[in-house]
């Protein structure tokens, strides 16, 4: 199995999820939403060629959507770098400029 990296800007990405997502619905909705999400990013650990390619952003970039976020990230055969975890409103050009190689 791939080794799993989160970019430091990833982690915050989540971080500012939970926030919204305790203050919107609670801490419990919050909980099941990170957990099905951390499950979604193990997903594609295993399986990275579910997201699509995404080469408005990077030529290496691939994304995949979890209900209103997009997972993006990159891989080869020995790891998955875990670029940013965006709302679908946000523009991933703006947002994940330097996160992608």
């Amino acid at each position: 199995m791939r080794k799993l990296i989160f970019h430091d800007l990833a982690k915050q990405d989540l971080k500012l999820i939970r926030v919204f997502t305790v203050k919107k619905w609670g801490r419990h909705q919050a909980s099941k939403y990170l957990m099905d999400l951390r499950k979604t990013i193990q997903l594609l650990n295993q399986n990275p060629l579910l997201g699509i390619k995404k080469l408005d952003v990077h030529d290496r970039a691939y994304g995949f959507v979890y209900k209103s976020h997009i997972i993006y990230y990159q891989f080869d055969n020995d790891s998955i770098v875990i670029a940013g975890v965006l709302h679908q409103s946000r523009l991933p050009k703006k947002h994940l400029v330097g996160r992608i190689l």
